[in-house]
């Protein structure tokens, strides 16, 4: 898939939206405001949703950073307010704590420094079979193990401290994840290598690299 061009990489469009969001503007305000100021300019107009991605998403625009107002929104809010009125589950991922990718270091982001991973777990048919998969986001250097029939947190927890464990350590800083369950133990595996763990918002793998 070739890459697009997104809509606030426009340096007009980015600093107009910016301009307004330190002025205390919402998105949905800042998205009316462009339509005003860049009359039948399709490529200048941006959506309030777009603006939502930039602000909480890290890698959707990374706008918060820009700003010189610390609140981004005037509700004060640093995290998105789910839209869904169901009651949120109890304890759903609560062994995530606060190992959110919102807190992984910048550095990690441009690839610049190595010793920052991506990993992943691929289930065969059936559940049968397994592996683990981390790579290097610098280099973009593989690993590849194999797990028995066993697929559980324990299991991956171990298999990931073997892994992990034969580096230097100037080549174990990092390891971003899914939400997957496997990663449960995942406290246990930075304490035996010291590498810390970061998962991905919800419903959004794609953020790992």
């Amino acid at each position: 898939a070739r890459p697009r061009s997104r809509k606030l990489d426009d340096p007009v469009v980015r600093a107009f939206v910016i301009a307004r969001l330190n002025e205390k503007f919402s998105p949905e305000q800042v998205s009316h405001e462009l339509r005003t100021a860049f009359v039948g300019r399709d490529d200048k107009q941006v959506s309030h949703e777009t603006i939502y991605q930039a602000l909480y998403v890290r890698g959707k625009g990374a706008l918060r950073h820009e700003l010189s107002v610390e609140k981004a929104l005037r509700s004060g809010r640093r995290t998105r307010r789910p839209q869904s009125k169901l009651p949120t589950r109890r304890g759903a991922r609560s062994w995530i704590g606060d190992a959110h990718i919102s807190t992984r270091p910048h550095e990690v982001q441009d690839r610049a420094v190595p010793g920052h991973w991506e990993g992943d777990l691929v289930i065969g048919r059936g559940g049968r079979s397994a592996l683990i998969t981390l790579v290097e986001r610098q280099t973009r250097f593989v690993m590849i193990h194999r797990l028995p029939g066993q697929h559980d947190s324990t299991t991956v927890s171990d298999a990931l401290v073997t892994m992990i464990g034969a580096l230097p350590m100037s080549l174990r800083k990092s390891l971003t994840w899914d939400r997957g369950s496997e990663m449960r133990h995942h406290a246990r595996f930075s304490i035996a290598t010291d590498c810390g763990v970061y998962f991905c918002d919800p419903h959004s793998p794609w953020q790992r690299g």
